[in-house]
Formats: C-alpha cells, structure tokens, sequence
C-alpha cells in the first residue's frame, strides 16, 4: 500500500475536527438547556406541559443530529463513502439553519419598538449590538456550511472518498 493511497486530505481532517468541536458544543447546549428544564427550581422556562414537551422535543432533535454529527465525524477519518454525502448534507442543514437565523436577527434589530437598551450587571447594553454580535456569529457558523458544501464537491476529495483502496 503506497503513501498516497493511506493519505488523507487535509481539508477532511480539519473539517471532521471542526465538526467535532461543534457536536461538543452542541452536547453542551443540549445538556444546559436539560438542566434548566428538569433541574433549576425557578427555571426559565415555563412549567406549562406545551412548553416543556416542545422543549424536549427540540431536545431530542438535536440529540439526533449531534449523534449524527459524531457518526459522521468517524466517517470522515475513515473516508467511508457515506461520510462525505452525511457532510453535505450537515453543510446544508447548517448554512440554512445559521443563515436564516442570521438574517432574522438583523431583520430584528432594525425594528422600531425595539428597546434600545437592556440591563446588565451594574450597567446596561445596547441590544442593537447583542443582536449583530449574534448575527455575526451566526453568519460565520452559516459559511462552515459553505465550506463543507464546496469543499467536499472538489474533484480530489470526492477521489479520496471513492472507495478505491483508500481504507486507512
């Protein structure tokens, strides 16, 4: 077996990694907003039964893609054929779900009963800026998604993924 035939591109490698961390802080998110549905006496949401089966619900669904995610990430090291479409697929959820959630967010501070300002701590904060902040972010999770749907379209990594004794 030749080097070449064992070598990973290097663009999987860092997109398995950065699909990796994401699923972490998805688990972090997932695992937060459990505890503050079961466990905090005074939650933040709302002890009315609608609300709180929506909030598994929405719990579970993102169980489920972040299970997906891990799957996907072992894929990845192993260039299994399935892993790249699995990664497509995720770049499209993500660049949709963060797009659109960018986008409302600056739709958001433009309008006009918004309230200027919010407190916090001993101060107070523009919510304009906590809005473009969120936006920004948003938008930069939205172009991962770019990244991944080009990046694994490319000629030589979909080569990498064909299966053609390329097992590592």
């Amino acid at each position: 077996m030749s080097t070449d035939e064992t070598k990973r591109p290097a663009g999987v490698i860092v997109a398995a990694i950065a699909l990796a961390l994401m699923a972490a802080f998805g688990f972090l998110i997932a695992a937060l907003s459990v505890a503050v549905l079961f466990l905090k006496r005074f939650a933040i949401v709302p002890k009315i039964p609608a609300v709180q089966i929506t909030v598994i619900c929405l719990d579970l669904l993102m169980l489920l893609l972040l299970l997906w995610a891990i799957w996907t990430v072992v894929g990845l090291f192993q260039l299994k054929p399935w892993a790249r479409f699995s990664i497509l697929a995720l770049g499209a959820l993500d660049l949709f779900f963060f797009g659109v959630q960018s986008v409302g967010l600056l739709m958001l501070r433009t309008r006009p009963d918004l309230p200027i300002m919010i407190p916090v701590g001993s101060g107070t904060v523009h919510i304009t800026t906590v809005l473009l902040d969120a936006a920004v972010f948003d938008g930069v999770v939205a172009l991962i998604g770019v990244w991944w749907l080009a990046y694994f379209s490319l000629a030589h990594v979909r080569m990498a993924f064909s299966g053609d004794g390329h097992t590592v």
